[in-house]
């Protein structure tokens, strides 16, 4: 399943793997003069390509904001179709070239998305040209190591990979780094945008007001949490208090994907310079 939206020069493709017809989690896909972000899951490899054929799109470059298997999985068929060479943060060159088999994803991960085959890839370096534009490469760490942002100044694009998904996004995968995702979103969050594009969202934000959002919502839960911990409640006991009970992801993910995993990640930096 797959829908076309366009914000002027800038095509996206919207995707989503079905189950007994209905849509499961959506990631999206950004053209625009002539360079695609990101590529999708294993599962909507025909539907990417297809919206590209649908739409005339030609595909002279790749780059990815983080090698996550839902962001890298229509890469080899794009590599054998437009001969392009994706471009990847230094620190997902290896992630892209050797990703995780299926084997070794976690069930949810295989549901979802599927595995991707290997690709060769380059670095990426400071600045991204496509046509007329100039994307700064910024690395935005925190979600994944490798994990990139596109900043496009002259028109103020901002396209945020995995960093913003929702102003009160609450849930993130055991081996994330909520404190440093807190700072790259800081970096972000400064920034003049008049468009955010976000890897899953459905909403196209026009100001960077909701990445503030989260900030703030991430800076006063980690400081609520070390609060109730200093009284001596367990990280069990403070999610529930401050975050409520266990949800959906909870339970399809074995807990890979939980509230806990934020809070717990939020209270290792407290008082630690190194993690922030």
């Amino acid at each position: 399943m797959y829908q076309i939206d366009r914000f002027g020069p800038v095509v996206r493709i919207r995707m989503a793997p079905t189950f007994l017809g209905r849509p499961l989690l959506w990631v999206n896909a950004f053209w625009v003069a002539g360079l695609l972000i990101d590529s999708g899951c294993r599962h909507t490899v025909p539907d990417l390509l297809q919206a590209i054929e649908q739409e005339g799109l030609r595909v002279e470059q790749l780059v990815h904001t983080h090698t996550d298997e839902d962001h890298i999985a229509g890469t080899a068929e794009l590599v054998r179709r437009f001969g392009v060479r994706p471009r990847v943060h230094a620190l997902g060159l290896k992630g892209l070239t050797i990703p995780e088999t299926k084997k070794e994803l976690q069930l949810y991960r295989r549901f979802f998305w599927g595995a991707a085959e290997p690709s060769r890839g380059e670095a990426l370096g400071d600045f991204v040209e496509a046509g007329t534009y100039r994307f700064e490469v910024i690395h935005t760490p925190g979600h994944a190591r490798d994990h990139i942002a596109l900043w496009e100044e002259r028109e103020g694009w901002l396209f945020s990979g995995d960093l913003m998904l929702s102003p009160r996004h609450d849930r993130v995968r055991s081996v994330e780094e909520p404190a440093v995702a807190l700072e790259s979103m800081r970096t972000l969050a400064a920034l003049p945008v008049r468009q955010l594009f976000c890897s899953h969202a459905w909403r196209v934000h026009e100001s960077a007001e909701p990445l503030k959002h989260k900030v703030t919502f991430w800076e006063r839960l980690r400081q609520d949490a070390a609060g109730l911990q200093s009284q001596g409640l367990s990280v069990r006991e403070i999610t529930r208090r401050l975050l409520g009970k266990n949800g959906f992801m909870e339970w399809a993910t074995l807990g890979d994907v939980s509230k806990q995993n934020l809070v717990n990640g939020l209270l290792r930096a407290v008082g630690d310079p190194q993690r922030l």
